[in-house]
């Protein structure tokens, strides 16, 4: 199935990031957060995410009281998560981000936590390894509530000798797995944080999306939505055609909002999943 639809589409993976991209830069704020990255850093080699505390500080500085402080705060963070996908848009050449692009290469796969010395590019693998080095009971019990609530991963014990074989053991596990996922946790990690930076396995208008981009360009150059009607040979004086151009140039926002938050070209459906959540994950970028 997947197969045929990489066979029916009019564009390549690479020109849908490409576009994506494209439809990131046309962001203010992250226009302004990427300019800070670059202004507020003391030196090439310091670590970003101090350069990002700095930069959060200023943007919170700008906020005229505790609601619009909430509002940077979250959009800040957004910016970061976008930052490190997707880069510098305005000065990382596009070649140069595709080359190593970390959104293809994240994968989550199984660990053996018995290995003190593996490593992970997961940035959200919790350091089960101090279970070890835990003494106190409490620190012992609260290490294992994070461990059975992980919306990531599952934690089992797989018993290495005995009667039981890999078919039954397979099975066993599936079944768990699929129960953890009808967790609420689980999913809205799922649909907000795994499932973002990901192409969209339905169809995608791809023209379409480049002609919203195109009225949005030619829109904030100061054009007219009569000019911009003569671009496409359509009659400046018709109504609908009009009407038509208005509704690219809205969905042409909306989309680079979408674009900045890790969802191209729309966010999920299902925010019914993120309402409930909102206080048990407050990173979470609010779409209502």
């Amino acid at each position: 199935m997947a197969d045929n639809l990489e066979e029916s589409k009019d564009y390549s993976r690479k020109e849908f990031f490409y576009l994506w991209r494209e439809y990131i830069k046309r962001g203010e704020g992250f226009k302004l957060f990427c300019q800070l990255m670059n202004d507020l850093r003391k030196s090439p080699k310091e670590n970003h995410f101090t350069v990002y505390c700095r930069v959060e500080k200023k943007f919170m500085s700008l906020a005229k009281d505790k609601r619009e402080k909430k509002e940077f705060y979250n959009e800040c963070y957004i910016m970061l998560v976008a930052w490190e996908s997707f880069g510098d848009v305005y000065n990382l050449p596009f070649e140069e981000w595709w080359a190593k692009n970390p959104i293809l290469s994240q994968k989550y796969s199984v660990i053996d936590i018995a290995d003190r010395y593996e490593r992970t590019p997961d940035r959200y693998f919790p350091n089960v390894l101090k279970l070890a080095e835990c003494e106190e009971e409490g620190d012992i019990r609260k290490l294992f509530d994070h461990m059975s609530h992980d919306p990531v991963y599952m934690y089992l014990a797989v018993p290495i000798f005995g009667n039981t074989n890999m078919k039954e053991i397979s099975e066993q596990i599936s079944a768990i797995r699929e129960k953890r996922q009808s967790d609420l946790m689980a999913q809205a990690y799922d649909l907000y944080m795994i499932k973002k930076y990901q192409e969209p396995s339905g169809r995608v208008r791809f023209d379409e999306l480049k002609r919203y981009l195109e009225v949005y360009d030619m829109k904030k150059q100061g054009l007219k939505m009569s000019a911009i009607a003569e671009h496409y040979n359509k009659d400046p004086r018709d109504v609908y055609e009009l009407r038509k151009l208005y509704t690219d140039l809205k969905k042409a926002k909306q989309i680079i909002d979408n674009a900045i938050l890790g969802y191209f070209p729309n966010q999920p459906k299902n925010k019914e999943i993120f309402l409930k959540i909102t206080d048990l994950f407050p990173k979470l970028p609010n779409t209502q």
